[in-house]
C-alpha cells in the first residue's frame, strides 16, 4: 500500500486499475476533495458527476465520471462510469453482509 495524503492509502488493486483506466493520482485525490460520497455494504463511493466539477476545473471533461471506491482510509478501487455508477451503488445493501457469521451445529 502507498500513502495517497496523511489520510488514505491506496491498495495495490487500485494503484492498478487507475494505471488501465489512466486515471492519476491528482484525479483520485479531487474526486475525494470534491466529490459526492454514499455510504453502502460498508464502504464509501466518492463520485465526481458533471454538476460537482468547479467551474474552471481543468480537464473537467475527464473528470467526469470518475468513481473511487474507499473502505475506511484505504482506497480499494477506481473506475469510470459516466451513465450508472451512482444509481447501480446506491441499489446495493446498506448492510455489510460479511459482519454477520452463522454458526452451523
Amino acid at each position: 500500500m502507498r500513502a495517497l495524503t496523511t489520510d488514505y492509502t491506496l491498495t495495490e488493486h487500485a494503484r492498478r486499475r487507475m494505471s488501465q483506466r489512466n486515471v492519476s493520482l491528482a484525479d483520485v485525490l479531487f474526486v475525494l476533495q470534491h466529490g459526492q460520497v454514499e455510504y453502502r455494504a460498508g464502504v464509501a463511493l466518492y463520485f465526481m458527476g458533471k454538476r460537482r466539477i468547479p467551474a474552471g476545473a481543468a480537464h473537467a471533461e475527464r473528470l467526469e465520471g470518475i468513481a473511487v471506491m474507499c473502505k475506511g482510509s484505504c482506497v480499494i478501487t477506481v473506475y469510470r462510469n459516466r451513465k450508472r455508477a451512482l444509481k447501480d451503488h446506491r441499489r446495493k445493501t446498506k448492510y455489510n453482509r460479511c459482519e454477520y457469521r452463522f454458526e452451523t451445529g
